[in-house]
C-alpha cells in the first residue's frame, strides 16, 4: 500500500470516528463486496455510500468522505447521479457546522438539528472505545 493510500484510509477512519465508529473499514469492505455500500474515489479522496429506501421514497445517504477538499468535493457528481440512477429523491449526510458555507455552495442545506443521546454504556463490537 503506497503512503499516499495509507494516509487516506487514516483519514477515512477518522470520518468513520467522528461519525459515531458504526462501521470500520472492515464492515465497509464487507458491505461493499456485498454491494450493500458504493466506494467512490477519485484522486485523493474516498466516500462511501448506501441507497437507504423507504416506503415513500428512497435516499442516498453519504456514510463518510475523506481526503482533500478539492478532491471530496468533486466527488459528488459521481454521488449524485448514482442516487439518480437509483431513483433516490434527496441525497443526505452530517457534517460539522465548518461545513455549512461550502454545503450551500453546492445547494445543501440543513434541514434540522441531530439530536443524540448515548444508551451507556456503548462498545463496538470489537471492543474498542
Amino acid at each position: 500500500m503506497t503512503p499516499d493510500r495509507r494516509r487516506l484510509l487514516a483519514k477515512l477512519n477518522d470520518a468513520l470516528t467522528d461519525a459515531g465508529l458504526f462501521y470500520t473499514f472492515d464492515d465497509l469492505v464487507e458491505l461493499a463486496r456485498k454491494r450493500l455500500v458504493a466506494v467512490h474515489q477519485d484522486g485523493d479522496a474516498i466516500a462511501i455510500s448506501e441507497i437507504r429506501r423507504h416506503p415513500q421514497g428512497s435516499e442516498l445517504n453519504l456514510i463518510a468522505a475523506a481526503g482533500s477538499l478539492r478532491d471530496v468535493l468533486a466527488l459528488e457528481p459521481q454521488l449524485e447521479a448514482l442516487a439518480r440512477e437509483q431513483g433516490a429523491v434527496r441525497m443526505v449526510t452530517h457534517g460539522r457546522p465548518a461545513w455549512r458555507p461550502i454545503a450551500a455552495k453546492l445547494g445543501w442545506h440543513p434541514v434540522s438539528l441531530r439530536y443524540v443521546k448515548p444508551l451507556l454504556p456503548y462498545s463496538p463490537k470489537d471492543g474498542s472505545a
